[in-house]
């Protein structure tokens, strides 16, 4: 659930390597974007003993800090039974954060991103029009995620045969991770070219896709 909490409330985890990198100093133009459009990403936060532990989004509570924000959009969630596995879950989608600050500042006016992310939003601009990266940036959605998106539609047909789609859309794909919060579990699926035919069902019948691991992936279809 989303709330707004004081600045003077969170704390970093001191085993996280992003908390030292945050207190080095932030980048202008995500000091800018916040500055003008003001946190669109919640930071992730845990409650215990009334503090609010920062799990992800170390960056954008140093920018607000040094803007002089009071408070910040934070979502609590129930504290991780093992830290250090979801901060490594976490790093291995770090760049889908990283991208959106850098999509953000773009649609600010600032530069064209940086060579990893710039053929992506160029193309996703010149393709999927301007909306589709303010959209993006409004969900949570990030570069990797339509990467991920492409590959799938491009290779539905490989994947499902004659039980998918031939006018299946990057668009369609897209709104469908928007509605149901399925881009982690999309991107695994595509990578680990897991269960396709959960994924199309999921997506044909508009529901969400969750993801359980133990020693591998195993998607489920949610609620």
């Amino acid at each position: 659930m989303q709330s707004f909490v004081s600045v003077k409330k969170i704390v970093g985890l001191p085993f996280n390597p992003k908390t030292r990198l945050s207190q080095d100093g932030v980048r202008g133009d995500l000091e800018q974007s916040i500055s003008r459009m003001g946190i669109q990403i919640p930071l992730i936060v845990y409650v215990e003993k009334g503090i609010y532990h920062l799990l992800d989004g170390h960056r954008r509570l140093a920018a607000a800090m040094s803007l002089g924000l009071g408070e910040v959009p934070v979502y609590v969630i129930a504290k991780p039974d093992n830290i250090p596995a979801f901060y490594s879950d976490l790093n291995n989608t770090g760049r889908k954060v990283e991208g959106l600050e850098q999509i953000e500042s773009y649609l600010l006016g600032g530069p064209v991103p940086q060579p990893r992310y710039r053929s992506v939003v160029l193309e996703i601009e010149e393709h999927q029009g301007r909306k589709m990266l303010e959209r993006m940036v409004d969900e949570g959605v990030g570069p990797r995620t339509y990467e991920k998106v492409k590959l799938f539609v491009q290779y539905s047909q490989e994947y499902l045969g004659d039980d998918g789609d031939p006018d299946l859309s990057i668009r369609e794909v897209m709104e469908w991770v928007f509605g149901t919060g399925s881009a982690r579990a999309l991107e695994i699926a595509v990578e680990q070219a897991v269960e396709p035919e959960t994924v199309w069902s999921a997506i044909k019948n508009g529901q969400s896709l969750r993801i359980e691991r133990s020693t591998s992936f195993r998607l489920y279809i949610g609620a």
